[in-house]
């Protein structure tokens, strides 16, 4: 299945940062090496009427990728709470759900990755993530630009 390049970050939550009353991890850690994966994605269309319009951008989006390939890239199904950023439209991306389905005409496995804008706080450290834009740089100028 091809589609365009995506950067997966791994999440990373060291047991020692896990609060025992509310379970739950403030120290989230990503990785700082990317996997490359190819996917087609579709922004998830949105309920509000004021939406119609254009009015709001997409807040969830859905990524579809090939099961066989993201097994051999990663080793086992995409995490989550890990972030994707998107390297065409400049944006991250936090996987709330995945599942599996198949394109029956293909006969190929595929990964449904279910996702909501990646939203940072200064408070957890999450400020620091998404300060370096990993999208290659065009090694040309545009004169009068």
């Amino acid at each position: 299945m091809g589609g365009s390049p995506i950067l997966y970050y791994e999440l990373f939550i060291p047991s020692s940062s896990i609060d025992p009353l509310y379970l739950e991890s403030r120290g989230k850690m990503w990785t700082q090496h990317p996997a490359q994966l190819y996917a087609i994605y579709d922004p998830i269309g949105s309920t509000f009427e004021s939406g119609i319009f254009g009015v709001d951008g997409p807040v969830d989006m859905t990524f579809y990728v090939n099961y066989r390939e993201t097994l051999d890239i990663l080793g086992h199904l995409p995490v989550i709470g890990s972030r994707i950023y998107t390297p065409h439209l400049r944006e991250n991306w936090e996987i709330t759900q995945r599942k599996l389905n198949d394109w029956h005409r293909w006969k190929v496995y595929r990964i449904e990755i279910y996702c909501k804008r990646f939203q940072e706080t200064l408070t957890t450290g999450e400020g620091k993530v998404t300060q370096d834009d990993p999208a290659p740089q065009p090694d040309f100028k545009i004169e009068g630009c």
